[in-house]
């Protein structure tokens, strides 16, 4: 939730600051969160499975920089319930390791968070 409250407000701060919008404060200010959580949550998708995205950043780069990402933080409270810490095992490690980034992709994939990402979304 923490996370979510910061993203959003960082993010929506940058639109607003952009656009020109007419529509009512509160309205204005609905409409740009929630197209600033489904931004902010449709690019930490991509950095983890766009390969476009990947080509013009670098692979995975979340995982390099240690970032935790709404999808990443999908993968760590799932495993917290399985018992496990794969995900934040790697995700401390800040690797520029290409294999183990996809191994941690595999992870968040057999975990569900990639699908249910999508649906979310």
């Amino acid at each position: 939730k923490q996370w979510y409250q910061r993203r959003v407000a960082i993010t929506a701060g940058i639109f607003r600051n952009q656009s020109d919008t007419t529509l009512a404060y509160e309205t204005g200010r609905t409409f740009l969160e929630t197209f600033s959580k489904f931004f902010q949550i449709r690019d930490d998708f991509c950095n983890l499975w766009d390969v476009k995205y990947a080509a013009n950043k670098s692979y995975c780069e979340d995982l390099t920089e240690g970032k935790f990402s709404w999808v990443i933080v999908q993968g760590i409270i799932k495993e917290r319930e399985l018992g496990t810490t794969r995900v934040m095992s790697i995700l401390k490690q800040r690797t520029t390791s290409d294999e183990i980034k996809r191994y941690c992709c595999q992870v968040l994939e057999s975990l569900q968070v990639k699908k249910e990402t999508t649906e979310y979304l």
